[in-house]
Formats: C-alpha cells, sequence, structure tokens
C-alpha cells in the first residue's frame, strides 16, 4: 500500500535523495556515436519552453482519458476477466484519477528550465555531459527538487489508491503499478524517440513511486549518521540497484527464459522491465529493512503483495524463489567481510520468505 511520507533533509537522507533522483537520467545509449552532433541540437530544441508545450499538446484531456481507460481496462483484463458493465465503468473511473495525476506531471515537465545554455555548449563527440544536465530534469521541476515533484503527486497517488480500493480487491498495488506501467507505454507511443529522452524519465519516475518505497528509504535514512555502517552499506548498495537487477534478470532468463505469465514470455521487453522494476523493488525493501532494523516491512508489506499479485499473473514459486536467492548472492558478493555480517540475515530472511517451502 501506498503510505504518506514526509522526508526531513539531513546529511544522510541528502545523500540518498541524490541517489534516487540519478535513476531518471533520461537514456542516450541507443543512439550512435556519428549521430550524437545532431541529437545535441534536437535535444537543445526540444528543451525550449516552445517546444516542451508543443510536446504535451499531444496529449489533450480527451486523448488522455481514452489512453488510461485503455490502460485501466487492460490491466482489468490482466487480472480478472471483464465480464461484466461494473467493471467497465470502475475502469472508467480508475482512468479518471490516472488522468489528473499524468496533467500534474506534464505541469511539471513543462516548467522544466531549458538546457539552452548546457546543451550548446557541448562538444559533438560526446553526450555524456548532456546526460549530467538532463539527469537533473526531475530535480530541476519547477525550479524544486524530486521531494517537490513527490510531495505534489503523492496526494494524487493517494486518491488514485482509494479508486482501486472501491473495487474491494486486494491485489491493489499490482493494479496501480500495472495500469501505469500499460499507460506509459500508451504515451511513449505517441512521441518521438528524443521526445521520449526528455519524458520517459517522468513517467518511469510515476511508476516506481507507486511500486518502489525508495522515498520512504531516504526519510529513514534521515535517522542514521554518515558513519552508520547500516547507512554506508544502503548507500553503496543504492547505487549499484540497477545493475545488481540487470545481472539478477540475466540469471534468471538461463533458467526461466521460455517461461510464460499472462502477460507473455519472460525474455520479452515488456516482462523485462517489470522484472527489473521488482528486482529493484526487492532490494527498496531489504534497505527499508536494514535501516530500520526490523523485518516488518518485508514480512507485513513485501511478501503479502508478492504472493496476491504474482499468483494472479501466473509469476511461479520457483522463479520468485530463484529469484531472491540470485538476488542475495549479488548483494552478498559487493560487500565486505562486516557488511557482509550485517546485510546476510536480511537476504536470508527474503531468501526464507520466498522459498518454495514456505
Amino acid at each position: 500500500m501506498l503510505v504518506a511520507t514526509r522526508l526531513p533533509l539531513t546529511p544522510t537522507a541528502e545523500r540518498l535523495i541524490n541517489l534516487w533522483t540519478e535513476r531518471y537520467t533520461p537514456d542516450t545509449q541507443n543512439f550512435s556515436q556519428d549521430s550524437r552532433s545532431t541529437i545535441r541540437r534536437e535535444l537543445h530544441k526540444l528543451s525550449t519552453k516552445r517546444e516542451r508545450a508543443n510536446t504535451i499538446a499531444k496529449f489533450t484531456e480527451r486523448s488522455m482519458a481514452q489512453h488510461c481507460k485503455i490502460a485501466a481496462v487492460r490491466t482489468k483484463e490482466l487480472y480478472a476477466n471483464l465480464d461484466d458493465g461494473m467493471a467497465l465503468q470502475e475502469a472508467a473511473h480508475l482512468a479518471k484519477s490516472a488522468a489528473v495525476i499524468y496533467m500534474k506531471l506534464f505541469e511539471f515537465y513543462r516548467s522544466f528550465p531549458s538546457a539552452d545554455a548546457s546543451l550548446s555548449a557541448l562538444p559533438d563527440s560526446t553526450l555524456n555531459a548532456a546526460n549530467k544536465t538532463v539527469g537533473s530534469a526531475l530535480a530541476l521541476a519547477s525550479g524544486g527538487s524530486i521531494l517537490h515533484l513527490a510531495e505534489t503527486i503523492e496526494p494524487l497517488l493517494l486518491a488514485f489508491q482509494a479508486e482501486h480500493l472501491k473495487s474491494k480487491d486486494w491485489r491493489t498495488l499490482g493494479f496501480i503499478t500495472t495500469q501505469i506501467n500499460f499507460t506509459n507505454q500508451l504515451l511513449l507511443e505517441q512521441l518521438t524517440s528524443l521526445e521520449r529522452i526528455w519524458l520517459a524519465p517522468y513517467f518511469s519516475f510515476l511508476e516506481e513511486q507507486v511500486a518502489l518505497p525508495w522515498q520512504r528509504v531516504c526519510a529513514v535514512a534521515a535517522e542514521h549518521n554518515e558513519q552508520s555502517p547500516a547507512f554506508v552499506a544502503v548507500e553503496q548498495l543504492m547505487a549499484q540497484s540497477t545493475p545488481i537487477s540487470r545481472r539478477v534478470y540475466r540469471s534468471l532468463g538461463k533458467r526461466f527464459g521460455s517461461h510464460y505469465s499472462r502477460r507473455g514470455r519472460f525474455d520479452t521487453p515488456a516482462i523485462e522491465h517489470s522484472c527489473l522494476r521488482d528486482l529493484d523493488m526487492f532490494q527498496a525493501y531489504l534497505w527499508l529493512c536494514l535501516l530500520q532494523e526490523n523485518q516488518k516491512p518485508l514480512e507485513e508489506e513485501l511478501q503479502p503483495l508478492c504472493e496476491q499479485v504474482f499468483d494472479s499473473v501466473r509469476i511461479t514459486p520457483a522463479l520468485v524463489s530463484s529469484a531472491t536467492q540470485s538476488l542475495s548472492r549479488e548483494i552478498i558478493q559487493r560487500l565486505s567481510p562486516s557488511q557482509q555480517a550485517l546485510v546476510s540475515p536480511y537476504c536470508e530472511a527474503m531468501v526464507d520468505t520466498f522459498s518454495q517451502d514456505a
């Protein structure tokens, strides 16, 4: 379940907030080196106030309502058959709430300060510096920070959750995450490849804000000092969360590459995206446990969620069990012996919780 969170700005919290923000660096890796001079100029153009407005103009209230409704219906179909008018009516209500969230997100995009000076000053041969510049998109939005965006979106997400709860379905968080994931896909299809560079980080932020407790991790870190062994370990591992998830996903692919869930085959791009997000989610809950010095988030939140949602979409216990084992090994091997002693009990608890014999 989504939880309202307020985050005090201590040195430890701010260090994790910086890592949290870096997760939303736009991706330019799919472009060839030869084309990067052109990309630089086009990104420069798209960063202007006028072009940002033109990009957002593609999403009218009517079109947003339609995209969100399609996503809501697909989500309902994924988790349960749509066999009556009431389900369609619920989908319409959910779509309305989702559209409000996206329109607020677009307000932030419109207010993102122009990158004119920084982008035009870049050498033609590289966009590395550009990555750092546009990687601050969320931090710069509306002249504020990722926290400002999170605090603005939070009441809308809580209202969205309330709409889902009206359907009296216990898979609420899974519904919300999937609906946003489907909506993101539909919206990205309406954009050019370069427009996606700017907007995709906002969509990723929204999806993760629902599913991953990064904000809560940062909030609990505020209770630690900078020498705290738990904080040091979390900071070190949080910086590696994406590479960790990618290595685990590749490892799982060797065994489960032909596995089919209700969303499709394990090795398809859509499933890869969801799997990487869920592996990041497991890590975020582990760091929440470590910083809180208890296993309640794992036992009372993550385990019930996964038990309910994974079964609904036909993700097998064997896959989940193997994933937690691989994730535990990948985490532990990146730590010093003293850190291993600190983190291992939480990794072992995760593995035991999701064991096929549990």
